[in-house]
């Protein structure tokens, strides 16, 4: 029931309301929602001082838009005597308006994630809001005065909270055309349901000397008022509309240019890839025809060079048959540049042959001290030409290994020679050993000579093709550089690798290292 003070009169006034301006505040709100959607995705996609202008567009559009839906509501509004407005509390409730609704939005675009920054901004945003509509309200200037259905009131506000949040919420979440439209309808609803729901909490009673002032404004200044509000709201609108089509043409532009791009980058590909294919084909017929032409030649000069060395043996044998010891040094220097380009031959054939991956191996199970065995006796004659003493120290718990006897024996030769060839009057030791690399059992064999070593600068290269380290030291003790470049190849043909470790003056250090079982080994198996 309606309570009444002494000097009111009872009947409350019968308030109306046109429905063309309805309509039209409806359509200020949804026209400022969607303009303020648009800028908040623009502020969302920003940095910087440009983050800040279209946070500041989107508060001034949304706070300004419910500012104008109020008071268009509100010149739609009629009773049964003049209304006025107070100019400094309308102000206050457009100010009002846009910086709640500006703190709303930064709190929203600084922790965009988090829900309890996006229910305090719309709280905050939505008492704003409500706080905007009950000073315009306050501002109003006329013979009667207003009397509050608390419930109402409370209900308006709470509309308004949740009206806030949902507008910072999909501030947020706005992508597309479609949603913006949808996003901006339900802010129309829940923005005016705010309104109306307020303005239903208030009866108008009439009051004895409730009188207007001069300095008041009218409804045709409060109309202009709200048309400037309009207008810029409009402005903002045409901006972000200008804004997303710059940005729309520029990305077209910039999507052509790369598209552009790749396709020429594709066609250079494309061509690269068959330039390379070519050279491909061209590489692996140049090394077919090389590897081809190794084996001829091999076979070519490995018969003669053969006969060579034949011949000369039993030209040494006849000749100490006779006792003509002052021709044995030159037939066995013959002898000896026959085996020496026979060897080299035959590391150029093998290299070849890894080269082009036509080497083969042969993995079994063999003794290893019959491989240590093997490479010492045919090393022996270079050990005891340089006054070398040789000591085999082999570990008893290896017996048998799997692996390819030929080529563990052809790199163990090499590097007891260049170990013979590289120490006088010192000692070479032959060492194996058993360890564990990843659960896998290894062998590993040393080749530990006290020879002249090799210096720092030159370990890098030794495994090189031709490369003999130290040229002074090359030519001194010969040698075709092939050797260990051969040995490490054949080494990791079996799935293992050699290193160095040397100082000059000291001797040097080759280290095999090869699988015990490895996996050629159990597939042989």
């Amino acid at each position: 029931m309606l309570q009444t003070e002494p000097g009111f009169l009872a009947i409350p006034l019968v308030e109306s309301y046109r429905p063309e301006l309805v309509l039209l505040s409806l359509a200020v709100i949804f026209f400022a929602g969607f303009t303020s959607l648009s800028l908040a995705d623009r502020m969302l996609a920003s940095f910087g001082r440009i983050r800040t202008g279209w946070l500041l567009g989107a508060a001034i559009a949304l706070g300004g838009g419910i500012w104008s839906m109020h008071f268009v509501a509100m010149l739609a509004f009629q009773l049964p005597m003049p209304i006025n407005y107070a100019p400094g509390l309308t102000v206050i409730s457009l100010l009002v308006a846009i910086v709640f609704v500006t703190v709303g939005l930064l709190i929203v675009s600084w922790r965009p994630d988090s829900r309890i920054a996006l229910a305090a901004a719309g709280i905050l945003t939505g008492l704003g809001v409500s706080a905007m509509h009950y000073t315009g309200m306050a501002a109003m200037r006329m013979g009667a005065l207003i009397i509050w259905y608390q419930p109402l009131v409370l209900l308006s506000v709470l509309i308004g909270v949740v009206a806030a949040t949902a507008a910072l919420w999909l501030s947020l979440q706005s992508k597309t055309l479609v949603f913006k439209l949808v996003a901006a309808a339900a802010m129309t609803i829940a923005v005016a349901g705010m309104h109306y729901t307020g303005m239903a909490a208030a009866s108008y009673v009439p009051a004895h000397g409730a009188l207007s002032t001069g300095t008041d404004l009218q409804p045709g200044v409060l109309a202009v008022a709200v048309a400037a509000a309009s207008f810029i709201i409009l402005f903002l609108a045409l901006l972000a509309a200008m804004v997303d089509q710059t940005l729309a043409n520029r990305a077209r532009a910039e999507a052509e240019r790369l598209r552009d791009l790749n396709e020429k980058l594709e066609g250079m590909v494309g061509t690269r890839t068959v330039e390379l294919l070519k050279a491909k084909q061209r590489a692996e017929r140049a090394s077919n025809a090389k590897t081809d032409f190794l084996a001829s030649i091999s076979h070519e000069l490995r018969t003669p060079l053969n006969a060579v060395i034949g011949y000369s043996e039993i030209l040494i044998e006849e000749a100490e048959e006779n006792g003509l010891t002052g021709s044995l040094e030159d037939i066995e220097k013959i002898r000896t540049a026959g085996r020496h380009i026979l060897a080299l031959v035959n590391d150029i054939l093998d290299l070849s042959k890894i080269e082009a991956g036509k080497m083969e191996v042969y993995i079994e199970r063999v003794a290893l001290k019959d491989i240590l065995d093997d490479a010492v006796t045919v090393c022996r004659r270079m050990l005891d030409e340089n006054g070398n003493r040789c000591i085999v120290e082999h570990a008893v718990a290896i017996d048998r290994v799997d692996t390819d006897v030929t080529k563990l024996r052809q790199a163990l030769i090499n590097l007891l020679g260049n170990a013979a060839k590289f120490t006088r009057n010192g000692t070479v030791t032959l060492a194996t050993r058993l360890a564990e690399r990843d659960g896998a059992d290894w062998i590993e064999i040393t080749v530990h000579d006290t020879g002249i070593g090799i210096a720092p600068e030159h370990q890098e290269g030794v495994f090189d093709e031709f490369q003999r380290g130290d040229s002074n030291v090359a030519r001194h003790h010969g040698g075709t550089g092939l050797g260990l470049a051969l040995s490490r190849r054949l080494i990791r043909l079996l799935g293992g690798d050699i290193t160095l470790a040397s100082q000059p003056g000291t001797g040097s250090v080759f280290t095999i290292a090869v699988p015990a079982r490895g996996r050629l080994a159990e597939a042989a198996d």
